[in-house]
């Protein structure tokens, strides 16, 4: 019996036999966990030089590994219900990643018989339609391209966390979290800064501990009235509360408006506030502000300045920019943010990444 096997090859004609063996080589072991990362760290990968899982070892369409529990797969081609097959071949399979993947424009996973709990889709290509239906699902992950999702009776998740490309989608997701309010404890999603209408959207969500929101755009004052009315409602037992902000707003730097805070029902049980992607841009700054005025528990803060939108590799002059950009932005959290916290939190811990 094999605990975990993992596969990590540069794709090429040369390496698909080789691919082939190892895989039924796998088969006959019992695999528990499997990982077929097939990246090419080396050059840039394409769209055609991708592998096709499951290989067809027996006369079954799909490969039969009864023992398997989680599966990961990278740059790998996923055909239309594969996955759903899969689960019925692998009764134990509990956990699915798939990244990079072409040929995968379906899902449908429902049925109390499924083991499934933990389910996965990053940077696949194209547009995919997710359908998750009456099963025992803990937690969901959803990045690319997303063209139609539709959740029914998922009454054992826990982690929902989307980041989707397609605009105008918020309004549509967050409403259908409905059916699993009773048992989602955290959320991650993007907001559209320009329309913020998409936050009156959110469900009540009573027992909600962790929340985060992708901020891309941002326009000075459009977001702040919303975000604590609407997230301190829809979430009244938030405990960690994580922003994260793009690199790509306009640079601001106007003088600073007072805000009035008063009147405004705090959040009675958050703890943790973190900022990442702060510039010290005054829509930064202000949006800051506005969540640590509103908090009567805070324990920590922390403002991490480092681009998170992307992993990218800078050389030269291009990485010197971003490094001095960095540190510009912890400068600006120190001189804006620092004195804000100990005033209003006085045993609160600050911290600058």
């Amino acid at each position: 019996m094999v605990h975990r096997f993992r596969i990590q090859f540069d794709l090429g004609d040369l390496n698909q036999r080789v691919i082939d063996e190892w895989l039924r080589f796998v088969v006959n072991k019992n695999v528990e966990i499997l990982e077929l990362d097939l990246q090419n760290g080396r050059k840039a990968c394409t769209i055609f030089a991708s592998y096709n899982f499951p290989l067809n070892l027996s006369n079954a369409t799909v490969v039969e590994l009864a023992s398997l529990r989680k599966l990961y797969l990278n740059n790998v081609v996923v055909r239309n219900g594969v996955v759903e097959k899969l689960l019925t071949t692998s009764p134990l399979l509990e956990s699915i990643s798939i990244h990079r993947s072409i040929g995968l424009t379906q899902i449908r996973i429902g049925g109390r018989g499924v083991n499934l709990k933990h389910l996965e889709i990053v940077n696949c290509f194209g547009g995919i339609s997710v359908h998750l239906n009456d099963c025992n699902l803990v937690s969901f992950t959803y990045m690319g391209i997303l063209m139609d999702l539709d959740i029914t009776n998922l009454p054992n998740l826990k982690e929902f966390n989307i980041r989707h490309d397609r605009v105008g989608f918020d309004n549509y997701v967050l409403s259908q979290l409905s059916s699993c309010v009773s048992s989602l404890e955290a959320l991650s999603f993007p907001v559209d800064g320009m329309i913020t209408e998409n936050l009156h959207s959110i469900p009540r969500l009573p027992n909600v501990k962790k929340l985060t929101m992708t901020i891309d755009t941002l326009e000075d004052g459009h977001i702040l009235n919303h975000l604590v009315s609407s997230i301190r409602e829809a979430c009244p037992n938030l405990e960690t509360f994580i922003i994260k902000l793009g690199w790509y707003s306009p640079f601001e730097r106007r003088v600073l408006k007072a805000r009035s805070y008063a009147n405004i029902q705090p959040f009675e049980n958050l703890k943790v506030f973190k900022m990442l992607g702060y510039y010290g841009r005054t829509v930064d700054y202000e949006l800051a502000a506005y969540v640590i005025h509103n908090v009567v528990a805070l324990e920590k803060v922390v403002i991490d300045p480092r681009r998170h939108d992307q992993i990218m590799i800078y050389r030269g002059k291009v990485r010197r920019n971003v490094l001095l950009r960095e540190e510009v932005a912890r400068s600006s959290a120190k001189r804006q943010l620092e004195s804000l916290v100990a005033r209003k939190s006085p045993g609160a811990k600050f911290v600058i990444l």
